[in-house]
């Protein structure tokens, strides 16, 4: 039985899933490398004590993505994580630990989407702290022209 408050119990089910299913060495390794990295994503972002349902929902997974997004990681990295956590939720529902597989919602990312929607979530962000529309779209501008420059190089 696995222990639903015990990250080490998950992912010691989910390796012997992987290898039990021919995944490579390679595979396996990244994987429970990806899950891990989502694991201090949560221990950092989520109450402690959040149900693995909470945890693998479309809007926390949304969040890790962005937040990626945000931090810089490549279009690529955060893809093969996207990945490994569906896969990861998949293994989780088949288990009966959570009743809906939030991960399945989460499409892999594009570097023009991402930019577009972060640069939309900080406008919003601005606006809401009171900043005028002129100050919000010389921010957005400069820092779409930054990315610009960035994705050229």
């Amino acid at each position: 039985m696995v222990n639903v408050n015990n990250w080490a119990d998950y992912q010691a089910a989910y390796a012997a899933f992987l290898r039990n299913s021919k995944y490579g060495d390679n595979t396996v390794k990244s994987y429970l490398s990806d899950l891990r990295h989502y694991q201090l994503w949560v221990e950092d972002h989520q109450q402690s004590n959040s149900s693995l349902e909470k945890i693998l929902s479309y809007k926390a997974l949304q969040q890790y993505a962005d937040d990626m997004a945000l931090s810089g990681d490549h279009t690529s990295g955060i893809n093969r994580r996207l990945a490994a956590l569906r896969q990861f939720s998949a293994f989780a529902l088949d288990q009966g630990w959570i009743e809906e597989n939030g991960a399945a919602k989460i499409m892999n990312r594009k570097e023009a989407e991402d930019a577009d929607r972060i640069l939309k979530q900080y406008g919003e962000y601005l606006k809401e702290h009171g900043n005028s529309l002129r100050t919000i779209k010389g921010y957005l501008g400069d820092i779409g022209e930054f990315l610009t420059v960035i994705n050229s190089i």
